[in-house]
């Protein structure tokens, strides 16, 4: 971390950041001043938006196109609504009486 002077304390970061005429850091560059001084992510991330008023950047999603080919089987990319028997049936109550 020594080549990235800007990392060494959250001091420095916040400092780049006015520098830099920013006002706001994402998780990697907060991940990058939590390792050079030893604290935590969150206490990083606390500190600088508290502390001096930054924001903090939330982690995007990526995206994903779901066509005709889509895996059905995984509930996050593929058809939300396929690929299994449901819950009822899983318990065993599906089509039984009492």
């Amino acid at each position: 971390m020594s080549t990235f002077p800007e990392y060494e304390s959250v001091e420095s970061f916040a400092q780049y950041l006015l520098d830099d005429e920013r006002d706001s850091f994402n998780l990697g560059e907060a991940h990058m001043v939590a390792k050079a001084t030893g604290v935590s992510n969150l206490t990083v991330v606390r500190e600088l938006t508290e502390g001096y008023g930054f924001t903090l950047i939330p982690p995007s999603t990526p995206k994903a196109v779901r066509g005709f080919t889509a895996n059905s089987h995984n509930r996050w990319e593929g058809n939300p609504g396929a690929g299994g028997g449901g819950g009822d049936s899983l318990t065993g109550f599906a089509g039984r009486e009492g």
